[in-house]
């Protein structure tokens, strides 16, 4: 008796979700191939690239300088009083101190302010994705790497990509 109430709830079960299922509607996109289309990415690039540039430029003289140096050393070494020497290490190594630091602080700074304007970006997208949504009665709407399958014909991303392209959004 109990496994044929089992068997009954069970059935009931996946009629209801079979049915269910139908009558939502449910959507997906792929968040990279979006972000990778989107025109605000170039113009994040070229922000960012500006903002910093200064320092980059400021790295890549400090990186030359401390390369002269060490060619200077090895060049000049065998010449070289002691006292001159140690200067010259402790030159060396001060200024590959200065480069490593600076290298970090710079990884940092741009890595901060590219998750801010990533930040942004996806601000748009999710405004894209709720007026799709709203216009074309989706029920759901999931990232593609969510599912498991999704069929061509319920991915959204190229409609985000021409919504975040429109300059009217």
């Amino acid at each position: 008796m109990l496994k044929k109430s089992v068997l009954a709830i069970a059935i009931m079960l996946s009629t209801f979700s079979s049915a269910f299922a139908a009558e939502m509607k449910i959507g997906v996109y792929n968040n990279r191939l979006v972000f990778s289309k989107a025109p605000q990415m170039e113009a994040i690039q070229d922000k960012l690239n500006k903002q910093f540039a200064d320092r980059v430029t400021e790295l890549k003289a400090l990186a030359e300088k401390r390369k002269t140096l060490g060619e200077k050393l090895q060049r000049d070494s065998m010449t070289m009083t002691e006292e001159q020497r140690i200067q010259s290490g402790r030159e060396f190594q001060q200024l590959e101190t200065d480069l490593q630091i600076k290298q970090k602080q710079l990884q940092e700074d741009s890595k901060r302010a590219e998750q801010k304007e990533l930040m942004a970006v996806d601000a748009v997208v999710q405004k894209a994705i709720t007026k799709i949504a709203e216009a074309e009665g989706y029920d759901l709407i999931l990232r593609v790497e969510a599912a498991v399958y999704a069929k061509k014909h319920i991915d959204i991303s190229n409609k985000i990509i021409t919504i975040i392209s429109d300059p009217a959004g």
